[in-house]
């Protein structure tokens, strides 16, 4: 008992890319390796949408209640790569972009970039951003 480490503290053992891109897409998110990677991929970047700009708000600011932030997914441009992303692969997304992206034809992504994105473009060009 005395001196042992945790299982939790111990970094999950990464599956190899042939059995990685080998398994379903649905097991492949599941997968220790892509966990691992999206964490590193999420930290290398801002939490800001890589389509619409979108930001994320800080945890410390409760003025904005949990169900009113934006949740970001880390989305494959390419599934080229499995196991071996590369960033160039991935792109970080807010939740209606993302949802946009695999269901364009829903109402949910419609109203989001035939009527909030429009919003969305008009801020960020009074605020001087791209």
């Amino acid at each position: 008992m005395g001196g042992t480490v945790k299982d939790a503290e111990q970094p999950a053992p990464l599956e190899p890319i042939w059995y990685l891109r080998s398994i379903p897409y649905s097991e492949y998110r599941q997968s220790n390796w892509w966990r691992q990677r999206r964490a590193r991929y999420r930290s290398g970047h801002d939490s800001v949408c890589q389509r619409c700009g979108i930001a994320s708000v800080s945890s410390r600011d409760k003025t904005v209640s949990l169900d009113k932030r934006p949740r970001f997914n880390v989305h494959h441009v390419s599934y080229e790569n499995l196991g071996d992303e590369p960033d160039c692969d991935l792109e970080l997304l807010c939740s209606a972009c993302h949802n946009a992206e695999h269901y364009p034809e829903s109402a949910a992504a419609i109203w989001w970039t035939t009527v909030c994105l429009p919003k969305v473009e008009k801020v960020r060009a009074a605020m001087g951003r791209q």
